[in-house]
């Protein structure tokens, strides 16, 4: 993904941004196997996009977008280290990186705090913390649900022993997507109308 040219229009923050992208998809190339289908640059690049469209539609200050593009480019960064631990290893990965960009405490502080409420487990307060979760969950409200699903589940049987027939995978999907639910009012309209036609889907499979 290339960072827009109108996105960040500050020199400096739009340096560390590119800067960020490049360290991350290193970080990332280097780590990444055959195993991870679904934990890939594709995934990574999509979370960027996605918070670069949310962050327009909410027209945030230029640190928020700067904060918001290098948290979405290292928010999976410690995956290939820790699964269990990821977000704080990719939270660390982004602190040092800007930390030696001399970003003042601010910035990094805030970059640290947005990976870690990538976790599902935490619940988000910013619209910038709400962003950033509803761009990396954005794939359950879009056409190509089932496809990106489907690495998922492979990844899972591959690094975690998880394996499911496909009554019990697709039971899986249905319960997450019941509980899981977007924060912000754009990524609502954006992807609530696909999310339920996905929901219905998957309770046709089962019927």
């Amino acid at each position: 993904m290339t960072l827009p040219s109108d996105y960040i229009s500050d020199h400096y923050l739009n340096k560390l941004a590119k800067q960020a992208q490049e360290q991350a998809i290193g970080i990332i190339t280097a780590g990444h196997s055959n195993a991870f289908t679904y934990h890939d640059l594709i995934h990574t690049s999509s979370v960027a996009e996605q918070t670069v469209v949310l962050a327009n539609d909410h027209q945030l200050s230029e640190r928020s977008k700067t904060a918001l593009y290098i948290a979405a480019w290292f928010h999976d960064s410690g995956y290939y280290e820790s699964i269990e631990d990821h977000e704080r290893i990719g939270a660390n990965h982004a602190r040092e990186f800007v930390h030696d960009q001399d970003a003042d405490h601010e910035l990094v502080d805030q970059i640290y705090h947005l990976i870690l409420k990538t976790s599902i487990s935490t619940e988000p307060e910013s619209i910038e913390q709400q962003i950033i979760r509803d761009a990396d969950l954005h794939y359950l409200g879009i056409e190509a649900y089932q496809a990106i699903a489907a690495r998922l589940r492979l990844e899972w049987e591959t690094t975690l022993n998880k394996e499911y027939t496909d009554r019990e995978w697709t039971e899986q999907n249905l319960r997450f997507m019941n509980r899981h639910r977007y924060y912000t009012e754009h990524a609502k309209h954006r992807f609530q109308h696909g999310k339920d036609q996905n929901i219905q889907a998957l309770r046709d499979l089962l019927s």
